[in-house]
């Protein structure tokens, strides 16, 4: 662990406290100052899950060798939140990229070779920035998949009332009039 590190993991609180601040200023202010003051887990179950996600989060970038299977785990409920409030993806990764200048203001006088260190602290946090955003992305595309599914189901649902749907063995759920389907429109093999 370099000295920029470990000054870092002896600041640990007041960075967490810091980068929680710097998630929290991507949400529209009424909704930032919300998560900010409620720490009870059932009032406030998104804030609560960010600050924990980000104090262990800090931890794990901290570590000589970060392990990305696991910054991908803390990072998938920060993800998921930015992915349904619409956020796109370079608003709901930008937080990675503020513990930067985060440790620049507040580790920078302690730390001969500081920017060296910094140099190797921010290939790291490059490094979950691309994780985030793959966590991101997947998020965004599953809820992509629940919108089609939803819309699909509510309209197999509509031509069913209407009678509108037949179901063909050799073709599965097709939209056709039940009339063309009694006049034959489909033969069997």
């Amino acid at each position: 662990m370099t000295k920029l590190e470990k000054d870092a993991q002896s600041m640990h609180s007041k960075i967490a406290a810091m980068w929680f601040d710097a998630v929290l200023a991507s949400y529209p202010y009424d909704k930032n100052k919300f998560l900010a003051t409620k720490d009870d887990v059932f009032m406030n179950p998104v804030g609560v899950n960010i600050r924990e996600s980000i104090k262990i989060l800090l931890t794990e970038v901290l570590n000589t060798k970060p392990d990305y299977d696991k910054i991908s785990e803390l990072l998938d409920p920060i993800m998921r939140i930015g992915a349904v409030q619409d956020f796109g993806p370079g608003k709901a990764c930008a937080f990675l990229f503020s513990l930067k200048e985060i440790l620049r203001k507040e580790v920078k006088d302690k730390s001969k070779g500081f920017y060296e260190e910094l140099d190797q602290l921010s290939k790291k946090l490059d490094m979950a920035a691309l994780v985030g955003f793959e966590k991101y992305m997947e998020c965004r595309e599953k809820i992509f998949e629940l919108k089609a599914r939803h819309v699909k189901e509510r309209t197999l649902n509509i031509l069913r009332v209407h009678n509108i749907l037949a179901e063909v063995e050799e073709v599965g759920t097709e939209i056709i009039t039940h009339e063309v389907f009694k006049q034959g429109g489909f033969e069997q093999q």
